[in-house]
């Protein structure tokens, strides 16, 4: 049977628009269990960060397609117009 407890390793919190300067550390808690802050988060394969910037996700999908049209381009698929 899983439990919350048993699952609170794959959780973590974002925090946006948050104030550097603010002096003191937070923490976080579910329970009586305390979560990591992280800088990154990802929603059904869409990577973003604390700021909602998508960059990363974009750049890997425009590396992936690069590969993929240098592949088709290398074995023939591709012709030049």
């Amino acid at each position: 049977m899983l439990t919350i407890s048993s699952q609170l390793y794959k959780c973590g919190v974002i925090a946006f628009n948050d104030s550097v300067s603010s002096g003191h550390e937070k923490k976080w808690y579910m329970g009586t269990q305390q979560l990591n802050e992280v800088k990154l988060f990802s929603h059904l394969g869409l990577i973003c960060d604390e700021s909602l910037s998508t960059t990363k996700s974009l750049n890997d999908a425009s590396n992936k397609l690069r590969g993929t049209f240098l592949t088709y381009r290398i074995v023939g698929y591709i012709q030049e117009v």
